[in-house]
């Protein structure tokens, strides 16, 4: 999602963290897609409204994605990815296995400096309403770093960026080298 919580009284939450460090790892991720131009479709969407219920992801689907066919998609939701002092979390890991398991395993195969954790899934970001929707889902974010969650002090010299090279060879890994993988 490219919005955040904006102004709460006289605070304001920029949202560098959560989540236009999102924003800006899918701008860098597209222009991959685009030379790498991979023989599987890659849709990117940008939501709005997260934190005001999903709303952007709930219009989605009621939209544009209700067209689509549940069968060999495999969504993923980039939020809050401008730390990675401690590796990634795969929300969802355990509801799609078999994409948990291709990270990993991607990160192994290809020596990628990187932790990654596994969470169940849970109703934290827009992922969840693909998932609630019958679209396989998966929500990675980073952890580590500074901890402005939701609070005025998610400024953009807050993040360390530590792990972003990392997260971008690992999904071009993953999803664009490794076509011939039904990821979920």
């Amino acid at each position: 999602h490219y919005d955040h919580i904006g102004k709460l009284g006289r605070s304001i939450y920029h949202g560098a963290s959560d989540n236009a460090s999102g924003v800006a790892f899918l701008l860098a991720f597209s222009r991959l897609v685009e030379e790498i131009r991979p023989c599987i479709k890659v849709f990117f969407l940008f939501t709005a409204g997260e934190e005001l219920g999903l709303l952007g992801a709930k219009s989605a689907v009621a939209g544009f994605f209700n067209f689509l066919p549940r069968k060999n998609i495999l969504v993923i939701n980039l939020d809050i990815v401008g730390g990675g002092d401690c590796g990634i979390v795969v929300v969802g890991a355990n509801q799609y296995k078999k994409a948990y398991r291709h990270l990993v395993k991607t990160v192994k195969k290809y020596k990628i400096p990187l932790e990654v954790k596994a969470r169940d899934m849970t109703a934290n970001s827009d992922h969840y309403v693909f998932h609630r929707a019958g679209f396989p889902s998966i929500f990675i974010y980073t952890c580590g770093g500074a901890p402005c969650y939701h609070n005025p002090c998610d400024t953009p010299e807050k993040l360390s960026f530590a792990k972003t090279r990392e997260l971008l060879k690992l999904l071009v890994s993953a999803f664009l080298i490794e076509r011939d993988c039904v990821p979920y």
